[in-house]
């Protein structure tokens, strides 16, 4: 009976140094995993958002060739806050600014009213002759 308790022993201990590893590199898989998946995450919504943000220098570009501003230069920053928040800087070159200065303040404001990338950015529009 003392052997057959003993052989048990051997057993189940042989069993537990085989099973713990094993169960340690899967802990240890899975917490990996799931920072790759939140790298992936991050790096998504990333393109995404600069996707979206080609998208509105093309819509303003598009306004300004419809208002008779053709070849004007549209560049725009951005900078992140501490807490994530974008803030948006575009700034918009042509000639024809100087002359027109009423006209210049209608399209700021067209273009202030445009959606902006994100819910949570901020712009800034600056004109430039």
């Amino acid at each position: 009976m003392k052997k057959r308790v003993s052989i048990l022993k051997v057993i189940l201990t042989g069993v537990c140094l085989v099973l713990i590893p094993i169960i340690i590199a899967m802990c240890i898989k899975g917490t990996v995993y799931s920072m790759d998946q939140g790298e992936r995450g991050r790096r998504a919504q990333e393109a995404y958002l600069q996707s979206v943000e080609k998208e509105y220098v093309i819509r303003v570009k598009k306004i300004l060739n419809d208002r008779g501003y053709l070849n004007a230069g549209v560049m725009m920053t951005k900078v992140y806050g501490e807490d994530g928040e974008r803030k948006y800087s575009l700034k918009v070159n042509h000639r024809r600014f100087e002359r027109n200065e009423d006209k210049v303040k209608d399209l700021v404001e067209e273009l202030e009213s445009l959606e902006l990338p994100t819910k949570d950015a901020s712009i800034s529009i600056m004109t430039t002759s």
